[in-house]
């Protein structure tokens, strides 16, 4: 039988993708199984947004978290939680840190361990071999559709299937009695490093806990395997550290833009390039 992963990234066009394809007769030649994986430092409403996903629209929805294994040349590994259990301190990503250093824009390796990998781990654990996997893009992305998707078993059911827009995901969402109810500047994950600068600097002005735990990162992690020639590895824009970017964001003239839930205001978010397997 033909085997086909939903990743559900906690984002509403994820969530959309996911639903289409479970009221669609398109599909119903595969197994499916919905994936969600938690890196511990995701917002509460991604979190509740992913529950209503299951409880409101009945979503059967695999959470999994990375389990890493340190002085070994293996990957990260998954184990399976739920929306109660789920980490919500950054549990998943200090110890993906611990491993392999702070992520910035030359190393995308949070992305890779503790989403893809666990996501794999956990499709093989339950005897899935060559599977293909469906990828929350859009019809007005069709830049980010990759050109061997074919080979690579990657299907983009927003693309191809069911053309879909951004501004379509907007009126279906608002459609619905909830949502996930997050500004287009906060993401999914809290202090994502491929934030703009503007966003960051409007989080500072609402949220200082996320650079806080930064801060403890780099106290903890920035030491391991910083690139030649340097003695640290720093995980903002600019190659800054924390306080440097809170001192760099500060400057920048204070950007009011977008006070509601809708996502069209500013560019795209930077959750939608850090989907698993894009």
């Amino acid at each position: 039988m033909n085997q086909l992963c939903i990743t559900v990234s906690g984002g509403e066009t994820s969530a959309y993708q996911a639903l289409k394809i479970s009221n669609s007769e398109k599909f119903e030649g595969f197994d499916k199984a919905y994936v969600f994986a938690n890196t511990g430092w995701e917002r509460e409403e991604t979190l509740g947004f992913v529950h209503l996903l299951e409880t409101k629209y009945n979503l059967p929805i695999v959470w999994v978290e990375a389990v890493v294994h340190h002085g070994v040349r293996k990957g990260c590994t998954h184990k399976i939680v739920n929306y109660e259990t789920a980490s919500r301190n950054g549990e998943p990503f200090k110890e993906v840190c611990a491993k392999y250093g702070l992520p910035n824009k030359h190393f995308f390796h949070c992305t890779r361990e503790l989403k893809e990998n666990p996501i794999k781990s956990y499709l093989r654990s339950i005897g899935w071999k060559g599977w293909h996997t469906a990828i929350g893009i859009r019809s007005d992305e069709m830049d980010r559709v990759s050109p061997t998707y074919k080979e690579q078993r990657k299907l983009y059911p927003l693309a191809f299937t069911w053309p879909t827009t951004k501004p379509e995901i907007n009126s279906f969402w608002q459609s619905q009695e909830s949502r996930l109810g997050l500004k287009e500047h906060e993401g999914n994950c809290k202090g994502c490093y491929k934030k703009n600068d503007r966003k960051h600097a409007r989080l500072m002005k609402e949220d200082m806990d996320i650079y806080r735990f930064t801060m403890e990162l780099e106290v903890n992690y920035a030491h391991i395997k910083p690139k030649a020639g340097e003695r640290v590895r720093n995980m903002f824009r600019h190659d800054l550290n924390t306080q440097q970017y809170i001192e760099y964001c500060s400057k920048l003239k204070p950007w009011e833009k977008d006070n509601s839930t809708d996502y069209a205001e500013d560019e795209t978010g930077c959750q939608e390039h850090c989907e698993a397997f894009v």
